[in-house]
């Protein structure tokens, strides 16, 4: 579906152009526009090897680098390794264990872990 732009529908309440200047305005808008568009497409086109191996690498390896980056574009392979428990980057404190979370019914209950075996 395709919309025309119309130079109104950023300003509606505007009303400083004559129409032929509003016209010429949206003329070159939308050649801005396809221009750019065709464009976007080419590069895509041109490089859809090196995208193909960059989101390929970036479903496996969910983070990349710009070496990793430009390692894949250049058509090389990359290595990472798994993250290992050895590793030096922070992690995230395990929470404290806790009897149990207070409810918020009408009779004030407290919920634990403990069975009750009446």
């Amino acid at each position: 579906m395709s919309k025309k732009f119309f130079l109104e529908d950023l300003f509606p309440n505007k009303k400083n152009l004559s129409d032929d200047t509003a016209s010429i305005v949206d003329q070159e808008i939308r050649r801005i526009a396809d221009s750019v568009y065709v464009d976007a497409q080419k590069m895509l086109k041109k490089y859809s090897k090196q995208l193909k191996r960059v989101a390929e690498a970036l479903l496996e390896y969910e983070t990349l680098d710009g070496k990793q980056i430009n390692d894949l574009c250049k058509g090389l392979k990359i290595s990472i390794k798994k993250s290992d428990d050895n590793d030096n980057s922070p992690k995230a404190k395990k929470p404290k264990r806790r009897a149990g979370i207070p409810s918020t019914s009408a009779k004030q209950t407290i919920v634990t872990n403990e069975i009750d075996n009446s």
